[in-house]
């Protein structure tokens, strides 16, 4: 979260104050919509993930607020439950060759722009900054559909 607020060009101590606000938010929502459900949550993870989506949702829509626009979704679902077998992830991340580990790693891992992205991994041409974010999502995709492929594949192992 700490990354989308810097991402969107906020002051890293604003980040970190609207941080804390955004974790007492979502903490908050999660214990109201939840809270009286009989075991709602699988386990330790599957709580925390719900609640970092939550305030991941509620600093989108403080963003939306403050340019004026508004939520399609007010309530959102509970989040998904994360995959119990990593091991099967990290073995099929394995496999794919260097170029695509690293523009999945540092694009969906660590969060870099398409901009960041297309300046670590394009070479220096004529195109335009739009044309090579387009370029650069497309490689991303196509490293994802392959890591996609080589996890169902390990999966089945």
């Amino acid at each position: 979260m700490f990354a989308l607020l810097t991402r969107w060009g906020m002051h890293v101590d604003t980040a970190a104050e609207l941080l804390g606000e955004a974790m007492q938010e979502a903490l908050t929502r999660v214990l109201g919509v939840y809270g009286s459900r009989p075991r709602p949550f699988h386990d330790f993870t599957h709580f925390a993930n719900t609640v970092t989506k939550t305030a991941v949702n509620w600093l989108r829509d403080q963003r939306r607020q403050a340019r004026g626009l508004t939520s399609a979704f007010d309530e959102e679902p509970i989040a998904f439950v994360a995959d119990p077998r990593p091991d099967v992830v990290v073995r099929a991340l394995a496999q794919l060759e260097t170029s695509d580990r690293l523009l999945i790693t540092e694009g969906v891992i660590n969060g870099l722009s398409l901009d960041e992205l297309a300046e670590r991994f394009l070479t220096p041409d004529e195109r335009s900054a739009n044309a090579r974010r387009l370029c650069v999502r497309r490689r991303l995709h196509e490293a994802i559909a392959r890591l996609r492929a080589l996890y169902a594949a390990t999966d089945t192992e």
